[in-house]
C-alpha cells in the first residue's frame, strides 16, 4: 500500500549522494520516517547498548529479558573469531535450529585493517597478551605498509 520497496530502491539507486552508513536500514528510515509506531525496546534490543559488566548480568534478570536481541556491527557472532558472551548466547540458541551441527565459519578472509586492532584490544582486555600482540602486529603491518 505504501510502496516501501520502490521508494527505498529510489533512494538507494538515486544519483544524489545520501551518504548512507547502513544503506538498507537508512533508506527504510528515510522512506518510513512518518510511518512509525514506536514499540518497546524489548522487541529489538541492541546488544551494543550494554557495557561488559551489564552484559554479564543481563540475562539473569527475567523481567528485563528482551524478545529479540539485535547484534549490530561488522563483527558478527556467527564467525568463530568473535568469542564472548554474545557468541555463547548465539551458539546456545543455534543448538535448537536445523543448523545446530554446522560449525562457525572464519571471518579472517573478510577482516578489515581496523578489525585487527579491535581484536587486539579485546584480547588485551581479557589478558590474552600473545593473541593481542599477534593481532596488533598484523594491524600495524597492514596500516604501515598498505598500498
Amino acid at each position: 500500500k505504501f510502496d516501501t520497496e520502490n521508494k527505498a530502491n529510489q533512494i538507494l539507486l538515486s544519483p544524489q549522494n545520501y551518504n548512507l552508513s547502513y544503506p538498507d536500514q537508512d533508506a527504510l528510515n528515510i522512506v518510513l520516517q512518518n510511518q512509525v509506531i514506536y514499540i518497546d525496546v524489548k522487541w529489538n534490543y541492541l546488544f551494543t547498548w550494554m557495557n561488559d559488566q551489564e552484559k554479564e548480568s543481563f540475562f539473569h534478570n527475567k523481567q528485563s529479558l528482551p524478545y529479540f536481541v539485535h547484534f549490530t556491527g561488522a563483527r558478527k557472532i556467527w564467525y568463530q573469531e568473535h568469542k564472548g558472551l554474545a557468541q555463547n548466547l548465539y551458539c546456545f540458541y543455534k543448538h535448537f535450529t536445523p543448523w545446530s551441527n554446522s560449525s562457525l565459519k572464519s571471518y579472517k578472509s573478510k577482516m578489515r585493517v581496523n578489525d585487527y586492532r579491535i581484536y587486539s584490544k579485546s584480547y588485551l582486555k581479557n589478558k590474552k597478551f600473545i593473541e593481542s600482540a599477534k593481532y596488533y602486529f598484523h594491524y600495524l603491518k597492514l596500516k604501515l605498509f598498505k598500498k
